[in-house]
């Protein structure tokens, strides 16, 4: 049986190429592919790129897909010309240097998703910053290298280059302290976290850390956890899918661009620096970003954890954090309310108990006491469709 008559009997298959070894994006890529695919009676099948032990002409004959998307994030260079065989193709994060504005694709704004982690680190009133690398070289990489240097430099501080061919730890004992550093993404930050660890240094008291990816298997494990962007990488994979659904309904459409930047800023503890440090509220900050979600925990728990008194440990924290342990209950709850509803699609009648709230109309008035809105026109007005 032909492709041409495959495709009149069958639901029509649309092939996605990633990079496993990049696990957040291409997962967050491929959820939006699906999202779109569900909506238009797509099939979608995914392929490991790195894996791939089959010419791609093979898997067209294999699949006869209606068109494909690639990721190429990880993929140096122009597109190969005529690969897929006259196959609509999308891509996503291709290199706007090596042929990203002559294709029709998605790209990425690494500048705007950098931002937020720059305000965080500049917000923090240390005076030298650093960028580290990835080990392997990516246009992203150096566009957000250059847009933490630009963003230093007119504030009047200091950047200092980072360079990936010498030893790291080496290099952050030789940083000034405090020391604010932006990693190319939470898979480097955790190599600085480890060079940190084996020259002495403490995060965030002598350096603030934040990465890029919002890996949380990676930013909840790291000591103390990483503070994280995420890049809008589902809604990327769900506009790239309808630009391919737009090209094959329009094959001799001139090539067209979107850009995605940051979905959303995740802070935890790695990027708080205090005044004044106490290892009784270091411990407490690392327990109250562990047990938020538990509704049961109390404020005397966390007394329990500094070894002191209910009345010490609220006075020292506040000396410490400027607010009480109550108060940073309250605002880490918040802060994981807005989370799940501007990155999720979680329903909001359940959004309350993922953060810890025993009652849900609570939640719903302190949002919109908080914030002039309700939790649903929060949500709409804080989300890129």
């Amino acid at each position: 049986m032909d492709c041409a008559t495959l495709l009149s009997v069958m639901t029509p298959v649309i092939l996605f190429f990633f990079d496993i070894s990049r696990s957040t994006p291409w997962r967050n890529k491929l959820a939006g592919v699906y999202r779109y695919a569900r909506e238009v009676g797509w099939q979608v099948q995914s392929v490991d790129a790195k894996t791939l032990d089959r010419p791609v002409r093979h898997l067209l004959e294999q699949w006869c897909p209606i068109g494909c998307i690639v990721d190429r994030a990880a993929t140096p260079g122009r597109p190969p010309r005529n690969l897929f065989d006259g196959t609509p193709v999308v891509y996503i994060d291709q290199d706007p240097a090596n042929g990203g504005h002559d294709i029709t694709g998605v790209l990425h704004d690494c500048a705007a998703t950098a931002q937020p982690a720059i305000d965080e680190l500049l917000s923090s009133g240390v005076a030298d910053f650093a960028y580290v690398p990835h080990e392997s070289h990516h246009h992203w990489c150096d566009e957000r290298r250059n847009a933490l240097a630009a963003a230093v430099r007119n504030a009047g501080r200091k950047f200092h280059l980072i360079r990936r061919e010498e030893e790291l730890a080496a290099q952050l004992a030789l940083l000034p302290k405090p020391c604010g550093i932006l990693a190319a993404n939470d898979a480097t930050a955790l190599r600085v976290e480890q060079a940190c660890h084996r020259c002495g240094l403490t995060i965030p008291d002598d350096i603030l850390l934040v990465g890029i990816d919002n890996d949380e298997f990676i930013c909840e494990n790291t000591n103390p956890p990483l503070s994280s962007v995420l890049p809008d990488f589902e809604h990327a994979g769900y506009w790239a899918a309808g630009l391919l659904d737009e090209r094959i309904r329009t094959p001799g459409a001139p090539p067209k661009q979107l850009v995605y930047g940051p979905a959303l800023f995740v802070r935890r503890r790695s990027s708080r620096r205090f005044a004044q440090s106490d290892p009784r509220v270091s411990r407490a900050l690392l327990y109250l970003a562990d047990k938020t979600r538990d509704p049961s925990f109390k404020v005397d728990d966390v007394a329990s954890v500094m070894n002191c008194s209910r009345r010490l440990a609220d006075l020292r924290f506040r000396e410490v954090t400027g607010h009480s342990i109550l108060d940073e209950i309250h605002e880490l709850r918040f802060e994981m309310a807005c989370r799940l509803l501007k990155g999720t699609a979680i329903a909001i009648d359940a959004i309350p108990s993922q953060c810890g709230y025993t009652s849900s109309p609570f939640l719903k008035k302190l949002f919109k006491r908080r914030t002039g809105l309700t939790m649903r026109a929060w949500r709409k007005a804080n989300t890129t469709r």
